[in-house]
């Protein structure tokens, strides 16, 4: 995607705040390949390419660490970081079979930094390479996930025929087939007997008595309730 750049006075902190979003992007473009600091000052500031445009470039770049950036001191270029490091279809089935889980990704994500996302992945769903969950409003893909080509292998049409005047049985048949041999619904109670008691009114529990056995206390569970109403009168 080609994009224009912006006129900048090297006097003008917010052009320049700019000129760094550019640098962003331009990175985003170029991935997954690096580019040098002055291509990037070059890019952005075409025509201002003077001593005080570079250093006021560099000061807002240094002071603006994007977490989307990456830099290597060893060649003094820097490169796009996306959410994952894939930039083709090559890319996208290693990182599918590195991972520990078969969790789907996102194309979303994948186009940050693979451009040609959705056209890639529709010719590797014709190849069995990966698994695609498609919008239902665009058709576009919204999910994918690995797949593996070898297990995809051609079959004679006359297999094909024989599969097809399989006649399945009716849900009707099922039932009583699953009947006939003992077989049960998970909701079925087995004992009829046991549903219809289960549903009635349980009896209420009778309560047991206090059992005295250490008659030596025996005082301290007499009831003087009695006493008590003599004394008031």
């Amino acid at each position: 995607m080609s994009v224009s750049r912006p006129g900048i006075s090297t006097d003008d902190h917010a052009a320049v705040s700019a000129a760094i979003q550019w640098a962003i992007e331009r990175l985003r473009e170029k991935y997954p390949e690096s580019v040098k600091y002055d291509d990037l000052v070059s890019y952005c500031w075409s025509g201002h390419e003077d001593n005080s445009a570079r250093i006021t470039f560099w000061t807002f770049w240094t002071k603006n660490k994007h977490n989307k950036i990456s830099y290597n001191p060893a060649t003094n270029t820097y490169r796009f970081r996306p959410q994952y490091p894939i930039a083709s279809g090559e890319d996208l089935v290693n990182y599918l079979r590195r991972q520990a889980t078969a969790n789907a990704l996102q194309v979303k994500d994948l186009k940050e930094g693979w451009q040609d996302a959705e056209n890639d992945i529709d010719r590797m769903e014709k190849e069995h390479k990966v698994l695609v969950e498609r919008n239902k409003k665009d058709g576009k893909p919204r999910l994918v996930w690995a797949d593996n080509p070898e297990l995809y292998a051609p079959l004679d049409q006359e297999f094909r025929d024989m599969w097809l005047k399989i006649a399945l049985p009716s849900p009707g048949d099922t039932i009583k087939e699953l009947t006939r041999i003992g077989h049960r619904s998970a909701g079925q109670v087995k004992d009829a007997k046991k549903a219809v008691a289960a549903t009635g009114i349980k009896k209420a529990r009778k309560t047991r008595g206090f059992k005295q056995t250490n008659t030596h206390m025996a005082h301290l569970f007499k009831d003087f309730s009695g006493k008590r109403a003599q004394a008031g009168n």
